[in-house]
């Protein structure tokens, strides 16, 4: 693990021969330590990210119908937007591409990849062009993003 070595002294270039992980490093004023954690910054965040497991084990407990070989590529946040929007996730896999929200008992849509017929670029609003249209054999979905998706239209 990396070492940060602590400096002693106001204006001083001594440096002395302690050193701490980076998990444990603290940035205090030279005046009396206080045990109130309020100014002190510690260079690990507090809570981590999820791995890729846990989404993937997300993912197959949310789509217990597709087959158990296949694998999560990337999910996004998103929203679906029918009478409302409700907020979800969209995932896509190797042959998938899944929403799901749990506003008002769940919402639930998977789309396999080879019913897309066409993706296209759209614009919301009628001005920002941040969105893509997935046309499939009987529907159209719309997917509002930027670099990633970040909301889907569904237009019956």
């Amino acid at each position: 693990m990396d070492q940060v070595s602590n400096r002693s002294g106001v204006g001083s270039d001594d440096i002395t021969d302690e050193t701490t992980s980076l998990v444990d490093v603290r940035w205090s004023s030279d005046e009396e330590e206080s045990s109130d954690p309020q100014g002190q910054c510690l260079a690990a965040p507090q809570t981590p990210l999820p791995t890729y497991k846990q989404k993937f084990d997300e993912f197959k407990k949310l789509f217990k119908e597709l087959p158990e070989s296949e694998r999560l590529i990337v999910d996004y946040p998103c929203a679906l937007q029918r009478d409302i929007l409700l907020q979800g996730r969209l995932y896509l896999s190797e042959n998938w591409l899944c929403f799901y929200s749990n506003v008002f008992r769940g919402t639930k849509i998977s789309l396999t990849l080879k019913d897309i017929m066409n993706v296209s670029r759209e614009k919301t609003a009628r001005l920002i062009p941040n969105a893509i249209q997935i046309s499939l054999s009987t529907e159209k979905v719309n997917c509002v993003g930027k670099a990633r998706v970040n909301q889907i239209l569904f237009h019956p």
